[in-house]
């Protein structure tokens, strides 16, 4: 992982650079003859964003731009417990995830806060090959991808009686998922 931040005038520059990779490698320590195929999995990620200030930094603007390149080594079929035994045909995946977020302070303590952006998430290897004896996996599963939104309304003060601090916070969401994995 690589992360840095820089402040240049009204920017709040950020970029993150993240590689990972996976492995499952079943074993059938009862059938030596009847293991199954190593899976792996190759996972980049690159991120961008700049927070932005304006009139005093009462209104900031958040824009945030994803990448995600994953990429699947899967050895084809992939038996497990249950019936479900089946070739995998997700192999490569390239999501792009940009989001914006918007935070007014209406008055001194009260905050509007906002955010829309493009979501994505791939299917974990759980997910595609199970955990044996209690989830079936599905080697064929695609990422997730939709919308989510939220908006806000935050106060706080820090001259209310005898506390330090209080807060109240209350939003709502939205997302509209496609490929929901369940």
């Amino acid at each position: 992982q690589f992360f840095a931040t820089r402040r240049i005038a009204a920017h709040d520059l950020g970029a993150r650079l993240d590689l990972s990779g996976e492995t499952f490698s079943p074993a059938n320590r009862l059938q030596p003859e009847a293991s199954e195929d190593r899976q792996s999995r190759f996972h980049l990620n690159l991120a961008a964003g700049d927070t932005l200030g304006f009139f005093s930094d009462r209104l900031l603007i958040d824009v945030q731009l994803r990448y995600e390149f994953i990429r699947n080594f899967f050895a084809g079929s992939v038996p497990g417990f249950g019936p479900f035994s089946q070739p995998s045909d997700a192999n490569t995946f390239n999501l792009f995830t940009p989001q914006l977020g918007l935070v007014l302070e209406v008055l001194p303590g009260l905050d509007l806060r906002g955010n829309v952006g493009h979501y994505g998430r791939v299917p974990s290897f759980i997910e595609l090959f199970g955990q044996r004896g209690s989830i079936t996996g599905n080697p064929s599963l695609r990422p997730e991808e939709g919308l989510q939104t939220d908006l806000g309304i935050a106060w706080s003060s820090s001259e209310f009686a005898v506390f330090d601090l209080i807060a109240v916070e209350a939003a709502v969401f939205y997302s509209d998922i496609d490929d929901l994995i369940v």
